[in-house]
């Protein structure tokens, strides 16, 4: 009862006058709750549905496609995910990079018809890419990382591909703004590969 009192008046200003505003507190105490009984006709947005986030993380601009066009009401964020201090943002935001790239690979590929099977690449022992790319054009993979600063672990799922597919063509995109070649991988700002990806894809395995 104390809680929904609290919010009552802490937020009866901002209700009254259709204000934004953020409602922060400890878990279990009922903002959720309070929030669907005091706005039970609004637009709700569930942050931890992991497909939804990491939709929006990729695309900010998603959210306001999501809208309807003539809605007028209040539309609510429900909830921030929870960030703990051993968490590394980079990490939090490499999942949209992900699916950022995996969008942008399938538009290129069927847009320009390169006829490419794309899958994701995973060992018994944990070893992993993010995309691979199959077809008459070569074995292309992919792994994507948030940083800006690559660490010597960054990329050793790519590395274990190389190896064990040595025709294929390996991709480390990242943060940063320097082209180079580690062991068989090439690594690529990010932004730079999407811009080419038209033609990385289209040279395929034998590019240069």
């Amino acid at each position: 009862m104390y809680i929904g009192t609290m919010y009552a008046r802490a937020l009866r200003r901002p209700l009254e006058l259709r204000h934004s505003f953020f409602l922060f507190g400890p878990r279990g105490t009922g903002k959720t709750t309070w929030l669907k009984q005091r706005l039970p006709d609004a637009l709700y947005f569930d942050l931890l549905d992991s497909g939804l986030y990491v939709d929006l993380l990729a695309r900010p601009e998603r959210l306001g496609e999501l809208i309807p066009p003539a809605y007028d009401g209040w539309v609510v964020l429900d909830e921030i995910r929870p960030r703990g201090p051993l968490d590394r943002p980079e990490e939090a935001e490499g999942a949209g990079w992900e699916t950022l790239l995996q969008q942008e690979v399938r538009a290129v590929n069927d847009y320009e018809g390169l006829g490419y099977a794309l899958s994701y690449w995973r060992t018994t022992a944990g070893a992993e890419v993010d995309l691979v790319a199959y077809g008459e054009r070569g074995l292309l993979a992919f792994e994507v990382k948030r940083t800006g600063r690559l660490r010597r672990e960054d990329g050793a799922g790519l590395r274990q591909f190389a190896r064990d597919y040595p025709p294929a063509k390996c991709f480390l995109l990242y943060g940063g703004d320097r082209r180079e070649y580690r062991g068989g991988v090439e690594v690529w700002p990010l932004a730079e590969a999407l811009r080419c990806l038209p033609s990385i894809l289209a040279a395929g395995a034998g590019g240069g």
